[in-house]
C-alpha cells in the first residue's frame, strides 16, 4: 500500500497539528509513489521531474511548476526523477478555514473543481524564485519563534496564500471583485458537515 504524502511529510517535515512544511526529495518517497488527499497541498518543484496523476490524466512536473490541491482533490505522485526536489506546504482544512485570507485563493482554485483538471501551473522564473523565498520561511519559523509562534505562523500562512492567489490571478487573468456567494455557502456547509462528523470528545 502506498503511503499518503501527509504521512511522508509528517515524518520528514517540520510541522504542527494544523500545518506541515517539508522539502520533499525523491528519497522521501521510497516507493516512488504517494497519494495526495484530504488537505490543502501546495507543492513547488525546484529540481528534477515528477509525474502527478489523477483518474483523468497525468501531469509531467518540472522546475517552477506549482501544484495547489484542495481537500476534495485526490491524486498520486507516480514517479520522481533521482534529482527531484520540491518545497511542500500542507494546511489542515479546518486551519485553512480559520484564515481570513484563504478566501481569495479558494476563489481561484474553485474554477478547477469539477472540471477534470488539476490546478497545476507553470510559473515565471521570477514568480517561482519569490515563492521559494516565502516557502523557505516556514522551516526556521518554529525554531526562532517562541512567545508568538501561533500568531506568526498564522500571518505567514496568510501571506503565503495571498501571494499564491496573486500569482494565480496573473496566470488566469481574473481578479474576483467579491467572494462568490455560492462558494461561501459551499465552504460553510462543508465546515459544518466536518464539524458534525467529528467524534464527540
Amino acid at each position: 500500500m502506498n503511503p499518503t504524502l501527509l504521512e511522508i511529510i509528517q515524518t520528514h517535515g517540520n510541522g504542527t497539528e494544523s500545518t506541515c512544511y517539508c522539502e520533499l526529495t525523491s528519497s522521501s518517497v521510497p516507493t516512488g509513489k504517494a497519494e495526495l488527499k484530504e488537505g490543502f497541498f501546495f507543492l513547488l518543484v525546484t529540481n528534477g521531474t515528477a509525474q502527478l496523476a489523477d483518474e483523468y490524466q497525468t501531469y509531467e512536473l518540472q522546475p517552477a511548476h506549482l501544484v495547489t490541491l484542495t481537500p476534495s482533490t485526490k491524486c498520486m505522485i507516480q514517479a520522481t526523477s533521482s534529482h527531484f526536489q520540491s518545497m511542500l506546504l500542507y494546511l489542515k482544512p479546518t486551519f485553512f478555514d480559520s484564515l481570513p485570507d484563504g478566501q481569495p485563493l479558494y476563489e481561484q482554485l474553485a474554477h478547477y473543481l469539477g472540471h477534470y483538471q488539476l490546478p497545476v501551473f507553470l510559473l515565471e522564473n521570477e514568480q517561482a524564485t519569490y515563492l521559494q523565498k516565502i516557502f523557505a520561511l516556514f522551516s526556521p519559523c518554529r525554531n526562532n519563534a517562541v512567545n508568538y509562534y501561533d500568531s506568526i505562523l498564522n500571518h505567514l500562512c496568510s501571506f503565503c496564500l495571498l501571494q499564491i492567489a496573486d500569482i494565480l490571478t496573473q496566470i488566469c487573468h481574473e481578479v474576483p471583485d467579491y467572494a462568490r456567494r455560492s462558494t461561501d455557502i459551499f465552504r460553510l456547509f462543508k465546515k459544518n458537515v466536518d464539524g458534525k462528523l467529528s467524534p464527540a470528545p
